[in-house]
């Protein structure tokens, strides 16, 4: 009988109704923040990255007059990206990749560049007229990719590719 008695004032007490509510409400919160931070930490590395590669273009339109290291430059994006180590791949191409961007200034040759896309390029004197309407010149591109990793299973972020690329005019 004094069991009895027990759970029906159990039951009609209102004291920790509101630490019970919290607890459940909270659960559902955490749950809601966590796909909005995971998609926060995406949009970060997505600026990251496109600094990086943007800081890349700058340093090598600042050595314009000497031959590109291409390994300098891929490291330095990699390292100014602040993303982990080891997860930043990044290529160097100069004028679509028909010529090494280690090439000094007097052997380089001019390109006309399109604005299509994909850019195509074609080689052209220095003193010719694009088409485009793009000066001919020593065009650099730049491009670096970063596999994003959610902080929780999420088949919508987990494992794209964030790609990030821009070109430049060295001559």
């Amino acid at each position: 009988m004094r069991g009895m008695q027990r759970l029906r004032t159990l039951r009609r007490a209102r004291t920790g109704a509101a630490t019970v509510e919290f607890a459940l409400w909270s659960i559902l919160i955490f749950a809601a923040l966590l796909p909005c931070l995971d998609f926060a930490l995406y949009l970060t590395n997505a600026g990251r990255l496109s600094t990086a590669v943007h800081q890349g273009a700058m340093l090598a339109y600042k050595a314009r007059d000497s031959a590109i290291d291409e390994g300098q430059l891929i490291r330095y994006v990699q390292a100014s990206s602040g993303l982990q180590a080891g997860t930043v791949s990044a290529t160097v191409r100069c004028n679509g990749g028909t010529q090494s961007c280690t090439a000094s200034v007097a052997t380089r040759t001019c390109t006309c560049i399109t604005a299509t896309t994909p850019v195509s390029y074609a080689a052209t004197a220095c003193t010719a007229t694009c088409s485009s309407g793009a000066k001919p010149g020593f065009y650099l591109t730049l491009q670096a990719n970063h596999r994003h990793r959610s902080l929780f299973p999420d088949p919508w972020l987990d494992g794209r590719e964030l790609s990030q690329s821009t070109t430049v005019r060295l001559q």
